[in-house]
């Protein structure tokens, strides 16, 4: 199954073909197979998530255009303790069900800075098989601005500015019948989705 979507930016693009081309007739690629090196071109845009559990995802990789977009260097930090805490719950659950279901993410955000400038944003999250059953899954991730490169103050932390386009994306497993986490949904206690 090939997965197409109608994407703006040129590094969410090519991410979804390298990853798409990588799994061929398989649902997922396997983590061993992901090479950085194979996304150069993209890399500075290019995010690699561990999901341990529902509370704990982890960036073990985050190029240097999202530290420039996130006003922050991500590496090593849980990516839900960087969410505002009204939109913590809402991220745990959507990349949860991304990694574990599996199923992509497709999204598109205005980030809003301190200075009130307001950049359009383009996100893909792809699904990668953890090594053995049991250890965590990743989610190979790339985003960026909408059209093209924009400056951004590194100083600051941007918000996303009210409500965003999100969609999960079926790659042959389905996908959640919400995008919102229901009532049990608990980001303090693992939970299959």
């Amino acid at each position: 199954m090939v997965v197409t979507l109608p994407l703006k930016t040129d590094p969410c693009t090519r991410l979804l073909a390298y990853w798409d081309a990588l799994r061929g007739d398989r649902l997922l690629p396997l983590r061993s197979e992901i090479d950085p090196a194979a996304l150069v071109a993209i890399l500075p845009y290019v995010s690699i998530v561990e999901v341990r559990d529902p509370d704990t995802m982890v960036y073990r990789l985050c190029g240097t255009a999202l530290r420039d977009i996130m006003g922050i260097e991500a590496t090593g930090l849980n990516m839900l303790d960087l969410a505002p805490p009204e939109g913590r719950r809402q991220r745990a659950y959507r990349n949860w069900v991304a990694a574990t279901r599996p199923c992509a993410t497709a999204y598109e955000l205005n980030l809003t800075y301190s200075s009130g400038a307001i950049y359009a944003h383009e996100g893909v999250s792809l699904p990668v098989a953890p090594p053995e059953p049991g250890m965590p899954a990743l989610l190979l991730r790339a985003f960026a601005p909408i059209p093209g490169v924009i400056w951004y103050n590194r100083r600051e932390m941007p918000r996303a500015a009210g409500e965003y386009d999100f969609r999960f994306i079926d790659i042959g497993a389905g996908t959640a019948a919400s995008i919102d986490p229901s009532e049990d949904f608990l980001i303090d206690a693992p939970l299959q989705v």
